[in-house]
């Protein structure tokens, strides 16, 4: 599940679009105007309060190990999605609301601990189950994730709820594009923290910016 960095770049480059929070955000839905959060933002954040960033922190993390360069963390992955969420891209505020939350309830099933308090190993684990669509927790078996142009509900109630059905796949895809915007778009944006990937890939523009 881990994934190279250098990768990331063309990922990114190939695949950019659709979901992603620095382009045409391609979908209106039903809870754009999502405002409310629980708990007051964590310092120096705008949207996310600490419980939900130290969540994001440690995901992000798993996704941008940390190596002879910053990971996703220290990068500031959470930052940009923070950021974007408080300003330009509110219409993906309930995906993360929720998602984190479902992350947590994976967590706590699986290992019986929140996702950041976990070694890296089952970390990784809780990941590996939501990247295959199998995470165990009742969000992800009610929570509808939107697909651009399409609308979405908070929960869909659990009697019509197909079997089987799990949304902790399209969380997981939804992160880790994210996760890649932030660890390398420009540092105006909240992320790339100090440069971290632009100087790992040897990119000499950034004197430019």
């Amino acid at each position: 599940m881990k994934l190279i960095r250098r990768n990331f770049v063309r990922s990114l480059l190939v695949g950019a679009g659709g979901m992603g929070l620095l382009g045409e955000r391609g979908r209106i839905y039903a809870l754009a105007q999502t405002d409310d959060n629980t708990g007051e933002p964590a310092a120096g954040h705008l949207f996310f309060n600490t419980d939900q960033v130290r969540t994001l922190e440690a995901i992000a993390d798993q996704l941008i190990p940390p190596d002879d360069y910053p990971g996703g963390k220290d990068a500031g992955v959470a930052s940009f999605i923070d950021k974007a969420l408080a300003t330009w891209a509110p219409e993906h505020r309930w995906d993360y609301l929720a998602g984190l939350d479902g992350v947590n309830e994976s967590s706590q099933l699986m290992f019986g601990h929140d996702f950041a308090a976990l070694n890296t190993q089952d970390q990784t684990s809780v990941l590996t189950t939501m990247e295959k669509g199998t995470a165990p927790g009742e969000i992800w078996r009610r929570l509808r994730i939107a697909q651009p142009g399409s609308a979405v509900e908070r929960y869909i109630d659990p009697a019509v709820a197909t079997e089987g059905t799990n949304s902790s796949r399209a969380f997981f895809d939804l992160v880790l594009r994210h996760a890649m915007e932030g660890y390398y778009a420009h540092p105006k944006y909240g992320g790339n923290r100090d440069s971290a990937s632009w100087k790992m890939i040897g990119y000499l523009g950034m004197t430019h910016h």
